[in-house]
């Protein structure tokens, strides 16, 4: 890969025509990104050493989950200033940790009667002053301190953070919540780590935050195709 991706010296002994040919050509970083596609900027590096077309990255997961989290923030010009607030992401993190966590009351009726899912961690106090505290039962770590750590490592990507996490916490379905849970101890695991590890870390939240998107979407879709087949029967 190295030897293929790096730059060809000229030649000495070539032609002049032939080395001002060589040089005449432009890089792979001067080509220009399909209209109305933003890329991650992850890929500079890789864009100036590969000479592929545009679109590749496109089709890379990162990418792909990018995209639909960028989505988001197409509904409401706002929103992405809103997530782009620290206080915002905090507080995304610990209704996150609720919603995974299943953090509930001890006075809150419990309407779980299936004995194959887990039961709700009872707590006296608020759910979210809990959360605060909250160590992960396989890591051991604290888990609103860990996610807190990813926010001056995401740079650009701070509001697709705070956007992954409101999703988590928007989650109802029992797999939905196993797999956050799943998640964020995943993420805790990383983000007490390196730099390079706390990257890591916010693009397993990118990723599975996609997928709740894209699944969100496609639960809405059937359900509006079933509303309009009732409505012509």
């Amino acid at each position: 890969m190295g030897c293929c991706a790096s730059i060809p010296k000229v030649d000495e002994q070539q032609p002049a025509g032939r080395q001002q040919q060589q040089t005449a050509q432009p890089k792979p970083s001067q080509s220009k990104a399909k209209k109305g596609v933003t890329l991650a900027r992850e890929y500079a590096k890789a864009n100036e050493l590969l000479c592929l077309s545009q679109s590749w990255r496109q089709r890379t997961r990162m990418q792909s989950s990018l995209d639909a989290l960028r989505a988001t923030f197409h509904s409401d010009k706002q929103l992405k200033a809103k997530y782009s607030n620290e206080a915002a992401f905090h507080d995304a993190i610990l209704r996150a940790i609720v919603t995974a966590y299943r953090l509930e009351p001890t006075g809150k009726k419990n309407t779980n009667k299936s004995s194959s899912l887990p039961k709700p961690i009872l707590v006296k106090e608020n759910p979210l002053e809990k959360a605060k505290s909250l160590q992960d039962p396989v890591t051991g770590h604290n888990v609103n301190e860990a996610i807190k750590g990813l926010w001056r490592t995401a740079g650009w990507r701070q509001p697709y953070l705070t956007a992954t996490l409101e999703l988590l916490a928007s989650a109802t379905s029992a797999r939905d919540r196993d797999g956050s849970m799943a998640k964020l101890s995943e993420v805790c695991d990383r983000a007490t780590r390196c730099i390079a590890a706390k990257r890591h870390a916010a693009n397993l939240l990118f990723c599975y935050g996609a997928h709740l998107k894209n699944k969100k979407m496609e639960l809405e879709r059937e359900g509006k195709e079933r509303k309009e087949e009732k409505g012509e029967g």
